[in-house]
């Protein structure tokens, strides 16, 4: 039997069109390199998000697995998790609490008593807390503090994003992994995942919409002052209704549209000459057709207006619209689109950029894209997170071989399953 091993950061990103594994570990330098990477199709396990075939999606994950151990070399035993899904909801709750040290100093069992009082929401029983996401907190009349451990004061305010998901979505995801023997140590919304590994501090403070076009969904996420402030999940919203309205349009086979839409799909007209042509394969034996190609463009912006419409709507609801003035990031595989950034510049009327990644070592190059952003970020997050002790109700990192209490946005995450 091969030996397992507990020094492997692995990432598992489950899609509603592919599953993609990617295993790290720390080289000689302390840098992280991934050395296996594993992806499979997981159409037939995953709808909107969601596990719908629980067979066919442990197949998936189990053929990328696999495939990145035989890559790396080394066998898996504990797993990181992004997921998503049409069940995510999110809310913003406060909590309180006194001072308890000597002095009125702040200790952390203070600070841990006002985010639990926040968490204290009734949520019903067929829902389960994935995140519980400090947004800032307040001591007396002092508001907008980061990490208040070691202040003086009387009152302490915290403020928290909670992020909510059905309790079947996750009992589906750890009966995959049990089925396959292999342990989970955390589970992030891909929205947080996708936050680490494309947004910058500066974005995050000044405000910031985050828009992941998937397959099915589109995840999106607005970050202000540092902090999560809202985090959604648009359903039937995403490339593959892109691929759907070219093959209408063309009048081809899905499949064919998919690599249309891969290999020549354009966004904006200012990214073609008027007078390039294109050759689209036909059906049936009959002869290819000729076209402009900036008839690719006529069936693929409408449908990123209606998204980008749809989500600017939304925010206006939700009063946000004055929260994204850092701008507005675009990853996931449509992020690819040449011109994507235009179209949404029409409709946001912010600077849009596409998502850049960080570039880890070794097999890193492989999955330096958009369309990987949230296998990076959960490689980040696994990477902060290792060291932490998960017995222990306040996770402690190791810091050059000193343990420092964590304080910041990014490292309260707490995950309950």
């Amino acid at each position: 039997m091969k030996e397992r091993y507990d020094d492997l950061i692995v990432a598992v990103d489950i899609g509603s069109c592919k599953v993609v594994v990617a295993i790290a570990a720390m080289d000689d330098a302390g840098e992280l390199s991934v050395i296996g990477l594993g992806c499979s199709e997981s159409t037939k396990g995953v709808k909107d998000g969601c596990i719908v075939n629980i067979n066919s999606i442990t197949e998936a994950i189990s053929e990328a697995v696999n495939n990145a151990e035989m890559q790396a070399g080394r066998e898996v035993k504990n797993v990181f998790v992004a997921v998503s899904g049409k069940d995510i909801k999110s809310q913003n709750e406060l909590g309180f609490s006194t001072a308890s040290g000597a002095n009125k100093e702040i200790r952390r069992n203070d600070i841990e008593r006002a985010v639990e009082q926040a968490k204290g929401i009734s949520i019903s029983s067929d829902r389960r807390i994935l995140h519980v996401l400090p947004r800032w907190y307040k001591v007396d009349k002092q508001d907008n503090i980061q990490d208040p451990l070691g202040m003086f004061g009387t009152r302490l305010e915290a403020k928290v994003h909670i992020i909510t998901t059905a309790e079947t979505a996750i009992r589906n995801v750890m009966m995959c992994f049990e089925r396959m023997n292999i342990g989970v140590n955390a589970i992030f919304l891909q929205n947080i995942a996708d936050a680490k590994a494309v947004l910058s501090d500066d974005e995050k403070e000044l405000g910031v919409l985050l828009l992941d076009i998937g397959a099915e969904t589109t995840n999106v996420s607005v970050y202000y002052k540092q902090a999560p402030l809202y985090t959604t999940v648009f359903q039937k919203m995403g490339g593959d209704q892109i691929t759907f309205d070219l093959s209408k349009g063309f009048g081809i086979p899905l499949g064919i549209a998919e690599k249309l839409k891969c290999e020549i799909g354009i966004a904006d007209y200012g990214c073609i000459n008027e007078n390039e042509e294109i050759q689209i394969p036909a059906v049936g034996g009959r002869p290819a057709k000729i076209h402009r190609k900036s008839k690719v463009v006529d069936y693929i912006q409408p449908r990123l207006l209606e998204i980008f419409g749809t989500i600017r709507e939304c925010l206006k609801e939700n009063d946000l619209l004055e929260c994204i003035n850092g701008g507005v990031v675009i990853t996931g595989g449509t992020a690819l689109l040449p011109g994507i950034e235009v179209v949404a510049q029409q409709i946001f009327g912010v600077s849009v950029r596409v998502g850049m990644l960080r570039i880890f070592g070794g097999l890193g190059d492989k999955i330096n894209s958009p369309e990987y952003s949230v296998v990076n970020g959960v490689l980040e997050l696994g990477e902060e997170l290792l060291g932490y002790d998960g017995s222990a109700d306040v996770r402690v990192k190791r810091n050059n071989g000193k343990p420092t209490l964590m304080s910041k946005v990014s490292d309260f995450i707490k995950q309950f399953f």
